[in-house]
Formats: C-alpha cells, structure tokens, sequence
C-alpha cells in the first residue's frame, strides 16, 4: 500500500468486504452512509451570492451562503465585504443567522407560514 498513488479525488473506494472479498463503493454513496451513521447534518458551502435571502426557503440544502450589498431581504448589514448566511431547515420551518466576521453583528429570523423581521443578537 505504501506505493499506491496518492489522489485528491475519485470516483469510487475500494473496499474489503465481511468475507474478505474486495469491493468498490461510490464516494457519494459512503459519504451518504457516514453521514447517517454519525447523525450530524453537514452544512454546505455555497460560494455564489446569493440574490434574495427570502428564496433559501426554496435551496434543498443546509449551508452556509454569501451575500452582499446587492441581496434583497437582508439584514441591515454594515460591512458588505464578507457576510455568511447560516441556512437551517426542518419541515416547513427555516432559520437563518448572519454573520460579518468584521464586525461581529449577527442577526437571526425564522420562517414558519411567513418569515420574520431579522433580530440583532
């Protein structure tokens, strides 16, 4: 194993099996049975801007987003150079946190029907 070539990426692992016969498993498919071992949710990071804070309703996954000055429905941001947006969700519910690093001014709403005005923490 010492002379196997090292990679940053693939398509498949090879594994070896209960009975000692060897195997191939998609990486996406063992990221999906580690995560549902561990029981954690794995929170994306999304690298676009982001439009409208009010559409992460509609993204199927958690995440952390950006956004700047340009995006609808945001926070009352100070400093536009870096902001993340933390997207949680449960049936039918949102959260989400925003964060500038600079500044430490965070703000946090939920949507459940319709969303709430952003709050300062």
């Amino acid at each position: 194993m010492n002379t196997f070539q090292e990679v940053e990426d693939c398509e498949y692992i090879y594994i070896e099996l209960m009975d000692g016969s060897q195997g191939k498993i998609k990486k996406s498919v063992l990221a999906n049975l580690i995560k549902a071992e561990i029981k954690e949710s794995f929170l994306q990071n999304n690298t676009e801007v982001i439009e409208d804070c009010n559409s992460l309703g509609t993204y199927e996954n958690n995440g952390l987003y950006w956004i700047n000055e340009d995006t609808k429905n945001a926070p009352p941001l100070t400093d536009y150079k870096l902001a993340f947006l933390f997207k949680l969700t449960s049936s039918g519910f949102y959260y989400q946190l925003c964060i500038e690093p600079y500044t430490n001014n965070r703000w946090y709403r939920w949507f459940s029907h319709y969303w709430s005005d952003w709050k300062e923490i």
